[in-house]
């Protein structure tokens, strides 16, 4: 049986019009699995945002009593001792031993650079009284060449120690520069970290030409630790209990 030329142009017709539908249902069908798996991967992205920040809030709160001690010499045997010492004589603190909940050296042993101290306060109270005196006798313990900084949750400490850097760029042209409540404030106009972040181009100096009189000022400002230090600052894995 011949075919003519005509049901063959509707049959080829018809064979192209149902490829078109059938590649039309394949790709609305991509498109939905693309979406589906663009909306679970939200969901997810937002399911590990909030464990991400309550993992951050527990570290908050586990740290919140917490100070850490740099430059303070003496082998683990004489940490607690030195350590009330220090408090009691230089910063003229009244406290004991049973004001605190642990008192450990964290890090590797280095002869050159003596092991930094976590001390854990039974209180805040005691802990804003401490750092009110580190304030107050910053002079003498620049002397001692001894550093006491709040120990921070490690997010938090890597924001402070961006912001610091922010704070450093910016004092090579403006040395009243400061940070306030977690801002850098320039000329009396606070900067959040999120808009220096999206704005890296805000600050146009040369962070080699700050001089190391404004990098100690920035130190002091935001409670960094001295970069001879800096290896050992988050890393607490080693605890060695009360010594």
């Amino acid at each position: 049986m011949s075919v003519s030329n005509e049901d063959l142009y509707k049959l080829i017709i018809e064979g192209n019009n149902s490829l078109k539908q059938d590649f039309k249902d394949l790709k609305s069908g991509i498109h939905k699995e693309i979406n589906n798996l663009k909306s679970k991967n939200e969901e997810l992205e937002n399911e590990n945002r909030k464990l991400k920040n309550k993992l951050l809030e527990v570290e908050r709160r586990q740290k919140k009593y917490n100070i850490i001690v740099y430059g303070l010499d003496g082998n683990e045997e004489e940490t607690e001792n030195k350590i009330i010492d220090l408090f009691n004589e230089t910063l003229q603190t009244q406290c004991k031993t049973a004001d605190f909940r642990d008192i450990f050296r964290i890090g590797k042993v280095n002869k050159d650079i003596p092991r930094s101290i976590v001390v854990e306060t039974q209180n805040y109270k005691l802990k804003k009284e401490i750092l009110k005196n580190v304030h107050l006798k910053s002079k003498l313990l620049k002397e001692k060449k001894i550093f006491i900084t709040p120990e921070y949750a490690t997010d938090d400490y890597l924001d402070r120690k961006l912001l610091g850097s922010f704070l450093r760029t910016a004092k090579t042209n403006k040395p009243d520069a400061k940070i306030r409540n977690n801002k850098l404030v320039i000329d009396e106009e606070e900067y959040t970290l999120e808009y220096l972040k999206r704005n890296p181009d805000f600050l146009k100096v040369d962070e080699a030409c700050a001089s190391s009189k404004n990098l100690q000022s920035v130190e002091k400002e935001i409670g960094q630790s001295p970069s001879k230090y800096e290896k050992e600052i988050p890393k607490r894995s080693t605890r060695f209990g009360k010594k």
